[in-house]
Formats: structure tokens, sequence, C-alpha cells
């Protein structure tokens, strides 16, 4: 099953299914039509794909969310947002770096005490 890149929550790495429809949408979103710039996105796809994917639409705003965004109160402005942001966000080292922050030691003592105390 796809997946859209891990965020970090207070239980661990969060993962949301990227259904193939929405992967869809992104992509196209992502490559525009001939002759528009190589940067530009359509926050327009996007916010059709927002609107019709749930899991799309929970992964943008925690997304954003942790990235420190203002306050994102309609997809309109949701999409806008993540169109500046999604080519960064989608590539692997985005993963990467939320798996190591998944890592950390004191992350690692509070799973292991909720582990011990679970099984005891």
């Amino acid at each position: 099953m796809l997946a859209f890149p891990s965020l970090l929550s207070a239980a661990g790495p969060l993962h949301l299914p990227l259904s193939g429809r929405t992967a869809e949408q992104i992509v196209e979103a992502l490559l525009q039509g001939e002759g528009a710039p190589a940067s530009a996105i359509s926050a327009q796809r996007l916010q059709a794909a927002l609107e019709r994917d749930a899991a799309f639409a929970l992964w943008a705003t925690l997304l954003a969310e942790q990235r420190g965004a203002a306050p994102l109160r309609s997809t309109v402005s949701l999409a806008e947002w993540l169109a500046a942001v999604l080519v960064d966000e989608l590539s692997p080292r985005a993963d990467a770096a939320v798996a190591a922050r998944a890592r950390s030691p004191a992350r690692d003592k509070k799973q292991a005490a909720l582990v011990a105390e679970s099984v005891g």
C-alpha cells in the first residue's frame, strides 16, 4: 500500500494511506501543463484532491501544523500552502528526517516503559 511521508506524533511516526487516485492527482498537479514554470504546482488540483481524500487532507493539515504554518482555515488556503512545499515534503529526505527524530533516546525510553507496563 502506498503511504504519505511519515509525520511525527506523540505515539511515534504516523503513516497515512495514499490512494492511487490521490497519487495521480498529485502527479497531475506537479506536472502542470506544457509551458508552465517547472516550480509551479496547481493549487486548484491539490484543492480538489484534498476535498476528495480525507487522509490527504489530514496529512496536509498535520504537516502544516508541524511546519509552523499560519492557521489554514480552508482547503483553498491549505492547497496554496501545500503547493509551495509539496516537492520538498515528498522527497525521501523528509521521511528519513521523521524516522531519525522518532528514534530519539528519550522516545525510546518512553516506549520501553510503556511496553514494560503493558506486559508487566
